[in-house]
């Protein structure tokens, strides 16, 4: 297709669409512009960076090319200040190379250009990739008048501006590789939200922050105070992040979970915050959809212009990669450690517990009660309404076991029906009464199952330690396991104690 051809496709307002080319070759200059001036369109030609970054201010172009390597500021410095900054971010630059190298092309891209052209190509290839930039970025931007000197385009403001740039831009670069370094197996999720939360806080003056939080089906909110601040100030930002966050959220009918962080000690030399005076909230995006909110609150010092927000936007988006990945390392560790059908924990981790709790009481000198549980003729059970509902009557006894317990001991699944409980700073006295408690609930209630109410009872052997005169965990389990048998071989549905 011929210049002429290509020209006689443009539309009529050509004439309209200003295109500015900064190259520190005049005849690339002279070339290029006879080339655009001949397909219809206006052109203005600078010889350098600087000159482009002026023009630029100055003309308001409605397309800028940039050769890459130019005197004093190259093309992509160029182009990152202006894609850097509102007043031209929408102008849409290529970036003319003498090279067709893949890191020049990647990093062209990286800075914000819209298009990538090798100098000397084909002259139909730089129309049509005019014509559609010019075409995608069609919109009416303020302009200011020919020959109107912006303040901030003199030489020494422009490498201001870049300096002010290029450090902000290694502050971001050095922020978001920390929150990346926080990506670990060995940190738990919630321990991973506050780490980031920390790091994002270090960016702007804040108090506190909230963090409401969805992967897959699972909901939870996260305060982190920064500063020292009120029950009464840590409740209003709880509302204010709830309320930002209600419409992704509607009608999924998701149990939010909440998650405190303690906040600062009330000796500390700030003052204690109760009022909530600046909130900022940033959605956390994931594949296109809103995965929650990152509210920020401070006091009059909170202020967050256009390029902090975009700021703060790639470090919440960046931490939710990490958050998202720390929580998926929970989820795994759980699965690796957790029964599937009760949901409590299996044999090798309750007997890994069992191991620490050991250390622990020999250490302190404090004692703990192990229980362990079976549920009586539960064969005929599984052998009369079959193993469905046999698992939903497993899953009613760990319920009832859970309802009697306390919140430092620890409930796993020993084998198909038997259960282990440990009881952490607990007597043998004290043992006995929680499982003659357990036994006589169980007794008590009625199993609602698919095939019809049924009941059940069960059999417990219990001792402690140091009581039982062991220090073997394997021992103490064989001490335990002889006093359930001996409940079983008396008739069932009683405890027996053995030291």
């Amino acid at each position: 297709m011929s210049q002429q051809e290509v020209g006689s496709e443009m539309p009529a307002d050509r004439e309209k669409k200003h295109i500015l080319i900064a190259d520190d070759s005049r005849l690339v200059l002279r070339m290029t512009g006879a080339i655009l001036e001949g397909a219809g369109y206006k052109t203005s030609t600078v010889l350098d960076g600087f000159q482009a970054i002026q023009a630029a201010y100055e003309q308001a172009p409605d397309l800028i090319i940039l050769d890459i390597m130019m005197p004093q500021i190259n093309g992509y410095q160029v182009c990152r200040l202006l894609k850097s900054d509102p007043a031209t971010t929408d102008i849409p630059v290529i970036m003319l190379t003498s090279k067709s190298q893949r890191t020049d092309r990647y990093w062209g891209l990286s800075t914000g250009a819209d298009g990538y052209l090798t100098k000397g190509g084909d002259t139909d290839e730089l129309l049509a990739l005019v014509q559609e930039l010019l075409a995608k970025h069609h919109k009416v931007r303020p302009t200011q008048p020919e020959g109107a000197v912006s303040q901030s385009s003199t030489p020494f403001s422009i490498l201001e501006r870049v300096n002010n740039l290029l450090d902000r831009r290694l502050y971001e670069v050095t922020v978001m590789n920390e929150i990346t370094q926080l990506a670990s197996p060995m940190v738990s999720y919630h321990d991973t939200v506050r780490a980031a939360v920390k790091k994002i806080a270090q960016m702007f003056e804040i108090d506190a922050v909230a963090l409401v939080h969805t992967i897959e089906q699972d909901t939870a909110l996260h305060i982190v105070p920064i500063r020292p601040v009120s029950p009464t100030y840590i409740a209003r930002l709880e509302e204010k992040a709830l309320q930002e966050a209600s419409l992704p959220f509607d009608g999924q009918g998701q149990q939010i979970r909440r998650y405190v962080a303690p906040s600062q000690h009330d000796d500390s030399p700030a003052p204690m915050r109760n009022q909530l005076e600046t909130v900022y909230h940033i959605p956390i995006l994931r594949g296109g959809a809103a995965k929650g909110v990152f509210v920020i609150a401070g006091d009059h010092r909170l202020l967050i212009g256009p390029e902090d927000e975009r700021t703060a936007q790639q470090l919440v988006s960046q931490a939710a990669v990490v958050m998202e990945n720390a929580w998926l390392y929970d989820k795994i560790r759980q699965m690796a450690i957790t029964d599937g059908l009760t949901g409590i924990y299996n044999r090798s981790h309750f007997l890994h517990l069992l191991d620490q709790e050991m250390l622990r009481s020999s250490r302190y000198g404090r004692p703990f009660g192990l229980m362990m549980l079976d549920i009586d003729h539960f064969k005929r059970v599984n052998d009369t309404f079959g193993h469905q509902v046999g698992d939903q009557v497993l899953q009613a006894i760990v319920s009832q076991c859970i309802e009697e317990l306390r919140e430092p001991d620890e409930i796993g699944r020993y084998g198909g029906e038997e259960f282990m409980v440990l009881l952490p700073e607990t007597e043998s006295a004290q043992a006995s009464l929680v499982a003659e408690r357990v036994r006589t609930r169980i007794a008590d209630t009625v199993v609602h199952t698919t095939a019809g109410d049924a009941r059940v009872t069960v059999s417990i052997g219990v001792t402690a330690w140091p009581d039982c005169g062991t220090d073997d965990s394997e021992a103490i389990i064989a001490k335990v396991d002889s006093a359930l048998y001996q409940a079983k071989t008396n008739g069932r549905n009683r405890v027996v104690t053995e030291y």
